[in-house]
């Protein structure tokens, strides 16, 4: 059971689309706000949704202990002005090996890994300053003795409408596999997103974000940041994803909400942030930044 569940959320196998692991929220602000961070400049995780938005950091790393044990984390650096590069990394640890007939026969462990990097570019539009990027990927994936290898690229934009609004769209997981799994080729799972930010006033900003997966559907995420303090953050979203997780238990009323919060001193940031999965329980991220 628990490699089952480990391969639905990673979309392995699927009809057409693997690489499922691009989907899973990136950062603990990811994992409050998903893609709703198409339209945020101000986190440090957003160059992953939009790579229009260059980093506020020098580096930016999250770890989170994720469903089944699986080891799940990322970090985004800045090489030169207007270059991010990153990596995402799932690894599931030991999983035993059975046949149809439920008989143990072994064990085997799986990794998935995304290399990527991206450029800014500023440019003019309609009299405004909007602002686009670019990031290519190389997806690798390894189940027992199989392995696979894939190329992708992600493109955004954003533009800023006025003082409290700025509006913010990306394509991502353009791709295609160079080195198939199976005879079957895979691909990744392209997703297109479009979103908003609305600061509320200057302690409050809304997000949020529609647009359509293509291993799931449409999708919509939102959510609200609230700094109280100079160096305090709180966050708390929902995502329409969520509802995958019912089941018909009482948990399901928590499914597709999460909540986070930062504490800044000086140069660091750190932030902690849960994901309720209903019966799979919660998961947790932790974040640290150096800026």
């Amino acid at each position: 059971m628990n490699t089952l569940i480990l391969l639905l959320f990673l979309g392995f196998p699927g009809e057409s689309f693997s690489y499922g692991y691009l989907l899973i929220p990136f950062g603990t602000d990811g994992a409050v706000f998903r893609s709703a961070l198409v339209s945020d400049p101000s986190s440090d995780f957003s160059t992953y949704y939009n790579p229009s938005f260059g980093l506020n950091s020098r580096i930016a790393t999250f770890f989170s202990s994720y469903l089944v044990g699986t080891k799940y984390g990322g970090i985004l650096f800045t090489p030169s002005r207007d270059l991010t590069a990153g990596v995402l990394f799932f690894s599931s640890g030991e999983q035993d090996e059975v046949t149809y007939e439920g008989v143990k026969v072994g064990t085997y462990s799986s990794t998935y890994m995304a290399l990527f990097a991206g450029k800014v570019l500023p440019l003019d539009y309609f009299g405004k300053r909007a602002i686009s990027g670019f990031s290519g990927k190389l997806l690798y994936q390894s189940i027992a003795d199989r392995k696979s290898l894939a190329v992708a690229i992600d493109a955004g934009g954003h533009i800023p409408v006025n003082e409290k609004i700025l509006i913010g769209a990306s394509i991502r997981n353009l791709g295609v596999e160079v080195k198939r799994f199976y005879e079957k080729a895979y691909f990744p799972p392209p997703s297109i997103s479009v979103g908003g930010r609305v600061r509320i006033s200057g302690k409050f900003q809304l997000l949020f974000s529609t647009g359509f997966e293509v291993t799931y559907g449409p999708v919509f995420d939102a959510g609200l940041k609230v700094t109280p303090l100079d160096l305090l953050v709180v966050e708390a979203g929902y995502s329409l994803k969520g509802r995958e997780l019912n089941t018909g238990s009482n948990l399901d009323i928590l499914n597709g909400f999460a909540t986070g919060i930062t504490l800044k001193v000086k140069n660091l940031r750190v932030s902690y942030s849960v994901l309720p999965m209903g019966e799979l329980g919660l998961t947790h991220y932790i974040g640290v930044v150096y800026r």
